[in-house]
């Protein structure tokens, strides 16, 4: 399963952005975090990236700030601009702890009705831009044909594939 999150790219250096996402697992609960100056050329991941639109200027600040080293995680409370303050407002990923998970119950290849990851969050947090005017309506559509998973064979599965609009 593919973990998802926003990258908004600076302005100054197209290759480095800030992410923000939430990181955790369903049992031991989830954090929203934010990563300044990520440099996307150095990230060990192979990365898949969904053009969702252009933001209004007054919604985002570029957090480009020069400095040798690794990515700078900012903490809740600093804020920078509309979309920081979106992610932290949105709820966490929820679970539902009255229910136990049966021990072999594939949960990791679709969106589960009784929990959410990552990839659940963000297309929250992207219907909460949506509405709010500062992503336009295409955005929900291209996050819904993004890769989601891909089995043993290689087959990619979009999310659309998964989630049923009424779980969103």
């Amino acid at each position: 399963r593919s973990h998802w999150f926003i990258w908004i790219p600076s302005l100054q250096r197209p290759t480095i952005g800030r992410i923000i996402h939430v990181q955790g697992s369903t049992m031991q609960g989830f954090e929203v975090e934010f990563r300044d100056n990520h440099d996307m050329l150095c990230s060990k991941h192979d990365n898949q990236f969904v053009h969702l639109g252009q933001a209004p200027a007054t919604s985002l600040k570029d957090g480009y700030v020069p400095h040798d080293g690794p990515a700078i995680t900012r903490a809740e409370g600093e804020m920078r601009d509309d979309f920081d303050i979106a992610a932290w407002s949105l709820e966490l990923p929820r679970r539902d702890n009255f229910r136990q998970e049966p021990q072999n119950d594939p949960v990791w290849n679709s969106p589960h009705p009784r929990f959410e990851r990552c990839q659940e969050w963000t297309r929250r947090f992207i219907a909460e831009l949506v509405g709010d005017k500062r992503l336009p309506p295409s955005a929900l559509q291209a996050m819904d044909t993004a890769v989601s998973y891909m089995d043993a064979n290689g087959t990619r599965f979009a999310y659309s594939h998964f989630a049923d609009p009424w779980v969103i």
